[in-house]
């Protein structure tokens, strides 16, 4: 989920300009030492990479993945100059940063699932074992909103074999948005997001077989809605599989306490039933204030060891902060993770998100979003290092944050890690005078 679409997909920002790739004369916020500082080698002479994906006036990355050879891919969506609907939208770049013009058309994709001017937006994408493409998101049309998949080659060619087309909507019955997508040893497919077919807004996950199809053996149907509480607003935006045992965990954010919105966690066994085994429910909830604050899982990681680590943010009284929280196989707080199982970063003077969480392979967590210290500008990409002890990694900037500033609206949406253990942030920026794909890359 994302602040600057509303619910039903609707694009706040609008009126900017279409641009060319290029790079900005970008204002940067510069490390001292070594870990956290911009990748000298990684885009261009900036060390950023802004990409305009077509003819769009607003473009933003909304999730990245890292591919086993290094290359790069971020995936949103476009809203074109001519026409109000917006489509998927693919960049696929080298590991140095430069786009790969053997990808798609000169390193791009644009996917439009009606053929006749639907809304179509990405917020996720996942790599299956032999290197296809899998987006998720949300098709609005004439004939309702509806969870979209879609699946590419490796080149970026629509993968014929998943559903005849390579895309598939999904219909739970209401208004049903996809923003998350993971991938299990079998290469099914699983995508978990949201749907008000009950009634209120209630996590919704889906299977799908290799060929497109709904994966009967799971749930019955292939669907599960879960909702938790009578009349709470659950809203998913994270989805990860444990390697273990093939569980399913879903996270983002629910009012079913009755105070405020907490972080929320659910666990499916593989069969889509709920996991009892985990808080005797299947289900969690986490207040960070333990009065009430406004706390927004955004994202989820798994440790090797089981452990589930989940990034977003928390504000009550004051400004908003990184809030990162880790939990035991159980589904408790693990109070291993600074002591209490969570965990509160402010940037200084202003309102922070994290919008994403990912594991270096050294077991520390990383987590991206934003900053926005109230300047005119707005926000810009933030990150924080955590050690595996929830304390903050001071070798990472000396301070365990780091702050870039495009020039710009500059919002990051996903991270990733290279294998030389390098991170790669994705999201938006307007520097140019249009909303483009913006990436960055630090030192680890």
């Amino acid at each position: 989920m994302s602040t600057i679409t509303t619910k039903n997909g609707t694009t706040i920002i609008a009126g900017l300009s279409a641009a060319c790739m290029l790079l900005c004369p970008c204002r940067l916020t510069w490390a001292a030492d070594k870990a956290g500082r911009l990748d000298a080698s990684f885009g261009h002479r900036d060390r950023v990479t802004l990409t305009d994906v077509g003819d769009g006036t607003f473009e933003a990355a909304y999730a990245v993945a890292v591919q086993p050879d290094g290359k790069i891919v971020a995936v949103g969506f476009s809203t074109p100059a001519v026409g109000p609907s917006s489509d998927f939208a693919l960049v696929r770049y080298e590991s140095t940063g430069r786009v790969d013009r053997r990808f798609g058309d000169n390193g791009r994709v644009l996917t439009d699932f009606s053929g006749t001017g639907s809304t179509d937006q990405a917020f996720a994408v996942a790599i299956d074992s032999v290197g296809r493409i899998v987006v998720a998101g949300y098709s609005s049309s004439n004939a309702g909103v509806d969870f979209a998949i879609a699946r590419y080659n490796p080149d970026g060619t629509p993968d014929n074999s998943f559903n005849s087309t390579g895309k598939v909507l999904t219909n739970f019955g209401g208004d049903d948005v996809a923003t998350a997508v993971a991938i299990d040893v079998y290469d099914k497919i699983v995508v978990a997001g949201y749907s008000n077919a009950g009634g209120t807004s209630d996590f919704a996950v889906a299977r799908y077989n290799i060929d497109g199809r709904l994966d009967s053996t799971f749930n019955g149907s292939g669907r599960v809605l879960t909702d938790f509480g009578g009349g709470s607003g659950d809203f998913a935006s994270s989805v990860v599989i444990q390697s273990s045992d093939g569980k399913v965990v879903v996270g983002g954010l629910s009012d079913a306490s009755g105070l405020a919105y907490d972080f929320a966690l659910a666990r499916f066994n593989p069969n889509g039933t709920p996991d009892l085994t985990f808080n005797a429910t299947g289900k969690v909830l986490t207040d960070f204030s333990g009065s009430g604050s406004v706390d927004r899982l955004q994202a989820l990681a798994i440790q090797s060891d089981g452990k589930i680590v989940a990034a977003g943010d928390s504000f009550a009284n004051g400004p908003s902060s990184f809030a990162v929280a880790r939990y035991t196989t159980t589904g408790t707080l693990d109070g291993e993770f600074n002591g209490t199982g969570k965990v509160l970063t402010t940037f200084t003077s202003g309102n922070a998100t994290a919008q994403a969480v990912t594991l270096q392979p050294d077991g520390r967590i990383v987590a991206a979003g934003w900053f926005d210290d109230g300047n005119r500008e707005g926000p810009d990409f933030a990150l924080a290092r955590y050690n595996t002890d929830g304390t903050p990694d001071r070798t990472f900037n000396v301070t365990g944050r780091v702050v870039t500033d495009f020039g710009g609206f500059d919002i990051a949406n996903g991270v990733g890690v290279q294998a030389d253990g390098k991170i790669v942030a994705a999201g938006f920026s307007n520097v140019n005078g249009t909303s483009d794909f913006a990436l960055a890359r630090y030192l680890p």
